[in-house]
C-alpha cells in the first residue's frame, strides 16, 4: 500500500477501503491510477466501480467528477464519418477511429471515446412501441442503433446526447438513480445502465447490444427547445405562418423543414427564424406577432 499526502491509508485488495482524501488527486495516486492500463478517462471508470464495490460511494462520487471532467476536457479528434441511405431512406454513418480519443458526430451529437482503435456504425430510430408508453422513466434523448467493431480488447465509453436544461451545478445534484441509458437487444428485456451526466450527454461504458437511449426517472427538468418560424409566400391578402416548438437535437431543423414540406404540399413555406429556448414542463406558451406595413 502507499500513504500519499492528505490520505491516511490506501489498499487495493476487494475487501480494501480508501480514505479519508482531501484532494481528487490523491484518489488517483493512491490506487496508481497513473500505471493502469489504459490511462483516464477509462480507468477512473474502473475505479469508482471497485470504489462502489467496496462501499466507498464518496470517493466513487469524487471519482465520478474526475471521470466527467477530464472527458469533458479532451480534445475532439477531427473525423469525418460515412454517411449512407439504406433501402428504408434511413440514414446510416460509419465512423473509423485510427487511435485511441474522443469524437462527436456533427450531424447527430453522439460521442464516442476510446482507448484503441475501432470501427463504429450508428443511426436513429424511432422509440419502439413497446417502451413508448412507460410509468416510470420519461425518454429524454434521441434512439441510436449502434455498433462497435473494437479492434482491441479495450474499453469504450458512449456519449449519447440528452434534451435537457443543466447547468454543470445541476448536474452534480442529478442522483444515480434519477439517470439512465436504456440498452435493449432484440426480442430481450431491456436493461438500465447507470451513466455519468454532463449538461448535453449522458455517459456509460458500452456493451454489446444495439438499441441505446437517456431516461429521467421521477423528477421532471427543463429542456433544450427550439422556436422556429416559417412563411408563405406573399399573396394578395397577405401571408401565412406556422410556429413549432420542439426539443432541440441535432438536424432538428433540417428535420423540421422536410415535417412542413409534407404538410404543406405544394405549398412552399421557407424558415423565417429560428431561437433556442428553456421549455418547462406544465407551462403554456404564448407566440406575440408585431406586424409592420
Amino acid at each position: 500500500h502507499t500513504k500519499p499526502e492528505n490520505a491516511d491509508t490506501a489498499r487495493m485488495r476487494t475487501d480494501a477501503w480508501v480514505g479519508p482524501v482531501g484532494r481528487r488527486s490523491a484518489v488517483c495516486a493512491a490506487l496508481h491510477i497513473d500505471d493502469a492500463v489504459y490511462g483516464p478517462p477509462h480507468d477512473l471508470k474502473a475505479l469508482e466501480e471497485k470504489l462502489t464495490t467496496m462501499g466507498r460511494t464518496d470517493l466513487a462520487k469524487t471519482v465520478r467528477r474526475m471521470f466527467r471532467d477530464h472527458v469533458s476536457a479532451m480534445e475532439e479528434m477531427d473525423l469525418k464519418s460515412d454517411v449512407t441511405s439504406d433501402q428504408d431512406g434511413k440514414t446510416k454513418f460509419c465512423l473509423t477511429l485510427p487511435c485511441k480519443g474522443k469524437y462527436v458526430c456533427p450531424h447527430t451529437d453522439i460521442g464516442i471515446v476510446t482507448s484503441g482503435p475501432m470501427a463504429m456504425t450508428y443511426q436513429r430510430e424511432f422509440l419502439p412501441d413497446q417502451w413508448e408508453h412507460q410509468d416510470d422513466w420519461t425518454p429524454v434523448g434521441p434512439v441510436f442503433s449502434l455498433h462497435c467493431d473494437v479492434t482491441e480488447d479495450g474499453p469504450v465509453e458512449i456519449m449519447l446526447p440528452h434534451i435537457l436544461h443543466l447547468s454543470e451545478e445541476d448536474t452534480v445534484g442529478i442522483g444515480e438513480k434519477e439517470a439512465k441509458v436504456v440498452h435493449a437487444r432484440q426480442d430481450k428485456k431491456e436493461e438500465l445502465l447507470p451513466v455519468v451526466v454532463t449538461p448535453t450527454h449522458f455517459i456509460f461504458r458500452h456493451r454489446k447490444g444495439s438499441w441505446w437511449w437517456d431516461v429521467i426517472f421521477g423528477r421532471t427538468f427543463p429542456r433544450r427547445g427550439i422556436l422556429a418560424l416559417f412563411k408563405s409566400p406573399w399573396r394578395s391578402y397577405g401571408m401565412e405562418m406556422k410556429a413549432f416548438i420542439v426539443s432541440n437535437i441535432a438536424g432538428v431543423t433540417e428535420t423540421l423543414k422536410d415535417a412542413v414540406r409534407d404538410l404543406t404540399g405544394e405549398e412552399t413555406f421557407e424558415m423565417l427564424a429560428s431561437k433556442p429556448c428553456k421549455l418547462v414542463s406544465d407551462q403554456t406558451y404564448c407566440l406575440h406577432v408585431d406586424v409592420e406595413n
